[in-house]
């Protein structure tokens, strides 16, 4: 091969390798807000099929290509939820809080961001019934299951959690039962090993207008506490007040009495 032919090979493999170098990228954007290189010669447009990647004031893209950033911009919050992205903002104390929702608007995805900009994330996994209500839930945090809800639905359509369960770091968990009113049955707590740490039951009673009468609670076999509730004046509608008994029984065979009024603040005892 000639000097001059060798020379010509040379350019060409530069000009070839300065084309793959520039095919992806550029810092215009075309009608659609996706950026390109039609300034350079090039008609690259930025594409993705991964959702929204946002922060606490912004939203953007990242191309599959490339993995350069297009279609930024800042939210457009209406009621706390970005119309382009769907993301909601939501401050609370030192930290602000963005959430993500699945088709049936239930939150899937939250990332917390604390005051310096550092962040954890929770996200939630959901199965539901044929007719959109919550069949069962699963809450990660930071890839760790946290917590666990069974949920069921009453005859008049409602969707409640029947079952919770919490997981901690020294892996116990508390599980708790509950009834259509949202009183609960059952609490127990299970040692890592799986054996019962306490559990108590618990029955309740309610008069002809659905309110509640009366609540035993037992550990095992033994009754250890002992709610009445005794209306001081009730209306027409079901309303009026009343005050709460509250009995505990203690270990030595002795018992505390303590009243309260409706709004939970001690009277008696």
């Amino acid at each position: 091969m000639t000097g001059l032919k060798r020379i010509a090979c040379i350019i060409f493999a530069l000009l070839i390798a300065a084309v793959a170098l520039t095919a992806c990228g550029g810092d215009k954007a075309d009608e659609k807000g996706n950026e390109n290189n039609n300034d350079k010669g090039n008609t690259h447009t930025h594409e993705t099929e991964k959702s929204w990647t946002v922060d606490t004031v912004k939203h953007w893209r990242v191309c599959d290509a490339d993995g350069e950033k297009f279609d930024e911009a800042d939210h457009d919050l209406q009621g706390g939820r970005c119309t382009v992205c769907m993301a909601e903002v939501v401050k609370q104390g030192e930290y602000t809080n963005v959430y993500f929702f699945d088709a049936h608007d239930n939150w899937v995805r939250c990332i917390h961001y604390d005051k310096d900009g550092n962040t954890t994330e929770d996200t939630v996994e959901y199965t539901y019934f044929e007719d959109g209500n919550i069949d069962y839930m699963k809450l990660y945090k930071d890839g760790k299951l946290f917590y666990e809800g069974d949920y069921e639905i009453t005859s008049e359509n409602y969707n409640y959690e029947k079952i919770s369960t919490e997981y901690s770091e020294d892996g116990s968990k508390i599980v708790v039962e509950v009834d259509e009113k949202g009183d609960v049955q059952r609490e127990a707590k299970y040692k890592a090993d799986g054996t019962v740490e306490y559990e108590y039951k618990t029955i309740h009673t309610y008069n002809e207008k659905g309110k509640k009468d009366t609540e035993k609670t037992y550990d095992g076999e033994k009754l250890i506490r002992e709610v009445k509730w005794v209306a001081l004046f009730e209306d027409s509608w079901g309303g009026g007040s009343y005050k709460k008994e509250v009995t505990i029984y203690n270990a030595d065979g002795t018992t505390t009495v303590k009243v309260y009024n409706e709004n939970d603040e001690l009277i008696e005892g």
